[in-house]
């Protein structure tokens, strides 16, 4: 039902080898990535949800073909001392982050890569905003937590970013814009060389359906964290005019929505 093509390796096996599995992404105080051998790779901890599970297995089988990005085999949960670990079991991906190459030794190729990415991902209209298959949705721009509720309609997201700009006296009409795939979180960090030069996306946990112009929103709202990466990816967006006008107005609106969203 929810795609996985199933794993090699029993769920069991899987938590034992994470005891001693070396780490080969994530974060230090997060969600790890853990190699289980040569072609297998896990995701699991606190954050790993069935949300990100389904929004890697769809944009696997939607975007593969454009760039790469891990083929999803299982999605588990565990419990561990009355703590919840999701495991998100997947294709090893051999390659360098790009957070560990400077952006002169990838060339500007990778900027093209990265653009069409985003392209491509604008193309894929669906009817229902938030995560793909339901859930509660994460990241920009619901601030630093999960949303606390389900968007089943585009009134519903009306209704939400309405909620968050009012005490701003701004207003966003998201429902005059296309529902598209979003990834949200497009750090380097999130994007794989892989050894062919090929380009790698992961980290879905964020990704969604949400309105036209909400990733140049995201990379806007990220801005500051990596500027030559970040402005060179929106200098490269601008010449192939991948947004409109419109879109880029909303998308300085939409940043609202995400400081109404964040906690004091």
């Amino acid at each position: 039902m929810d795609g996985f093509s199933g794993s090699v390796q029993s769920r069991e096996r899987i938590i034992a080898a994470c005891v001693s599995a070396p780490t080969i992404g994530g974060v230090e105080f997060g969600n790890k990535v853990l190699a289980l051998d040569g072609h297998t790779a896990v995701k699991v901890g606190t954050g790993v949800t069935i949300e990100e599970a389904r929004n890697q297995v769809f944009a696997y089988n939607s975007f593969h073909a454009s760039f790469h990005v891990p083929k999803v085999f299982d999605f588990f949960e565990n419990y561990i001392s009355g703590i919840r670990f999701g495991y998100l079991v997947m294709e090893r991906i051999h390659g360098r982050s790009l957070a560990d190459i400077g952006l002169k030794e990838c060339g500007e190729n990778v900027l093209d890569q990265v653009a069409l990415a985003i392209m491509r991902m604008g193309k894929e209209t669906v009817s229902r905003p938030g995560p793909i298959g339901g859930g509660r949705g994460t990241g920009f721009p619901w601030g630093d937590e999960t949303l606390e509720y389900e968007l089943y309609s585009v009134e519903d997201l009306q209704e939400c970013v309405d909620r968050r700009l009012r005490r701003k006296g701004v207003k966003l009409a998201v429902t005059s814009a296309q529902l598209v795939i979003s990834h949200g979180d497009l750090q380097r960090r999130n994007m794989i060389r892989c050894q062919d030069e090929s380009l790698c996306i992961v980290d879905w946990a964020t990704a969604g359906a949400c309105a036209s112009y909400r990733e140049i929103s995201a990379i806007k709202y990220q801005r500051d964290t990596d500027p030559e990466y970040f402005d060179g990816l929106l200098s490269n967006l601008r010449a192939r005019s991948a947004f409109k006008d419109w879109e880029e107005e909303d998308a300085e609106r939409l940043l609202d929505v995400q400081y109404g969203s964040l906690k004091d």
